[in-house]
């Protein structure tokens, strides 16, 4: 099987291009909506350059703070209150930019930690910044973002999108919804919170960790899938074999028992018996997991991502 690396910030690889947002200077009178795309200043840096930078780099990681329950703040970021608690340690899914529902087909979202980082998607790429909050005012600042290429309407979107998060000034949690507003008090964003109940969800599998520092996506002429049952027990299909195992899920946190397996060996297609193993050893490493939109990612007790699901 040939081995092909995703293009995600968990993998060593040659230097991407990574856009690193200004925050424009927005005239409270001016719809967002009329901001050309190309508006603001923008450039380019390396990995490297952008973990010195701490924003997407750090973008993943934070979950890796949740899991292990680290609750320190980062300087300046007033996170502390009843209503800022509200706001972080959940995954948002976006329900209206600038009061209308976001394309057909597109899933924004953002995450706040209590450590001050915010990261999410933006539609196409994935975008990290920093923020700093209080009971009810918020900054968003140091937005960063990939910089993969999709539709026109869907780059527009995007792109309306991450000028509105460097405008807001203040936010409300009300249940299940999260308001954040620009100058004046305008709704600029409304979203969701997104359910991270993983009992009776069904995924297929999308990557996973082949145990040599690579993440590789499975290989297109193969199927693999996985379900979590209501009773404690998961089960899937490999490639070749069918497989279960127990699991154990509190949100961040996921335990997976000992997986079990048929014994059927295949020859078609090529690679398929390495993939299943390397797969199967993956999912057995899993320590915490993250439901964001339609997507489920796993990740080991480190951080490093294990595997990466899309909803069935």
């Amino acid at each position: 099987m040939s081995d092909t690396k995703l293009n995600r910030d968990d993998e060593a690889g040659p230097a991407r291009r990574i856009r690193v947002l200004g925050e424009p200077a927005l005239d409270p009178g001016r719809d967002l909506g009329e901001l050309p795309v190309g508006e603001g200043p923008g450039r380019t840096v390396s990995d490297t350059k952008f973990r010195r930078l701490a924003t997407l780099g750090r973008m993943r990681k934070a979950w890796t703070l949740l899991a292990m329950t680290a609750v320190a703040v980062a300087a300046g970021a007033e996170v502390g209150s009843a209503q800022s608690n509200a706001l972080t340690g959940k995954v948002w899914v976006l329900t209206t930019l600038l009061g209308k529902a976001p394309l057909q087909g597109t899933e924004l979202t953002s995450a706040f930690t209590p450590a001050g980082d915010v990261s999410g998607s933006a539609g196409c790429n994935h975008y990290g910044g920093r923020f700093t909050a209080s009971a009810s005012t918020i900054r968003i600042s140091s937005i960063a973002s990939t910089q993969m290429a999709c539709a026109p309407k869907i780059m527009a979107q995007e792109a309306v999108f991450l000028k509105a998060l460097a405008s807001v000034r203040s936010y409300r949690v009300t249940g299940g919804k999260l308001t954040i507003e620009a100058a004046g008090g305008r709704a600029v964003l409304t979203y969701k919170a997104q359910s991270q109940r993983l009992a009776g969800t069904s995924w297929q599998v999308l990557a996973y960790n082949n145990g040599k520092q690579a993440v590789v996506s499975v290989s297109a002429a193969t199927k693999l899938t996985v379900a979590f049952g209501n009773d404690g027990n998961l089960s899937g299909f490999g490639g070749c074999n069918s497989y279960s195992a127990t699991y154990s899920a509190t949100s961040p946190k996921l335990s997976i028992g000992t997986v079990i397996s048929t014994r059927k060996a295949c020859l078609e297609p090529k690679g398929v018996m390495e993939q299943e193993s390397l797969y199967l050893a993956a999912l057995h490493t899993a320590a915490t997991y993250r439901i964001e939109g339609s997507k489920l990612e796993l990740r080991t007790a480190t951080g490093a991502l294990a595997a990466e699901f899309q909803r069935k």
